[in-house]
């Protein structure tokens, strides 16, 4: 069932807005990045004129245009391609009709439907766009319960060599005390899908149905958020999980994945014991792929 309700355990955008001195420190910021980049400057100002939902996403999120100006997807995009990469993705946007879903899911996260967990608990599929994840990806879907996010994937359409592609910038877990233990419980409840697996099957499915040509997925080396990196707070291995997904490396260190619609599995090498609960796995993946796909009006 597709609800468009919004969560109110997600902040406004606008009660985190820097005020004072770091209001004022930013816009300096970007001004002097604007003079050094009048191009990209100009190209940003005409696309927020031809596109009204960018330009009131810009109004929800002032910060927006830093995406032009630092690492955004991958360390690999030029400024000029980090604007190409927005404005493909935003004249999708308005070119499926999603302009609303996209400013409300900018305002705070909005739920698109609940997977039943076999303990009767039900998980939620949310959706953020704009400022979660900001330098990783447009929008974020989320797998949450109870309010609680437990894992999250941020992703952007892009075109590359003329062809669409869904750019994977970021898989995260949650940032809580029993982060983990939220994670395993939900395998269990879940018929043993992982939570980021169920995620990545969804994308793979909503790259199918929106016609991209691969999923380009961010390896370790690429990956746009570095001063983490850099600190040592990051750990997660993005290349060996790719591969787990069975993407192949390329030479600029992304890796590549073929979309795949979410569908039945083939059972033939499964053991008979294990195929009820191979089933009910790919009915979630079905479930929520559905949810995503309607949401986007990508039925």
């Amino acid at each position: 069932m597709i609800e468009f309700a919004p969560s109110p355990l997600i902040a406004l955008p606008e009660q985190s807005r820097p005020r004072g001195f770091r209001a004022w420190r930013d816009q300096a910021k970007l001004r002097l990045r604007e003079w050094q980049n009048p191009l990209v400057a100009r190209r940003w100002k005409g696309l927020r004129a031809d596109l009204p939902v960018l330009s009131e996403c810009c109004a929800i999120v002032p910060r927006m245009p830093y995406k032009l100006y630092v690492p955004y997807f991958s360390t690999r995009l030029s400024p000029h391609c980090r604007l190409d990469a927005l404005a493909v993705h935003y004249r999708l946007m308005d070119q499926w009709g999603v302009g609303g879903l996209l400013l409300r899911a900018a305002r705070q996260a909005v739920t698109l439907g609940h997977l039943p967990g076999k303990s009767g608990q039900a998980y939620a599929l949310r959706l953020q766009a704009c400022h979660a994840l900001m330098r990783e990806g447009e929008l974020v879907l989320q797998l949450a319960l109870d309010g609680c996010m437990i894992y999250a994937v941020a992703f952007t359409f892009m075109e590359e060599r003329g062809e669409r592609v869904l750019a994977l910038g970021c898989v995260q877990g949650g940032n809580s005390e029993d982060a983990q233990e939220l994670v395993r419980q939900a395998t269990r409840d879940l018929h043993g899908l992982r939570p980021k697996n169920l995620l990545m099957r969804v994308l793979r499915d909503l790259a199918a149905r929106a016609g991209c040509a691969r999923l380009v997925l961010v390896g370790n080396a690429n990956r746009a958020v570095t001063r983490p990196i850099r600190d040592g707070k990051v750990f997660a291995d993005y290349d060996a999980f790719w591969e787990e997904c069975g993407a192949s490396r390329r030479a600029d260190g992304d890796y590549a994945l073929a979309p795949e619609r979410a569908g039945a599995s083939d059972l033939s090498e499964v053991a008979s014991k294990k195929r009820a609960e191979v089933r009910r796995r790919d009915s979630l993946a079905i479930e929520a792929s559905a949810a995503v796909g309607s949401a986007l009006h990508l039925d």
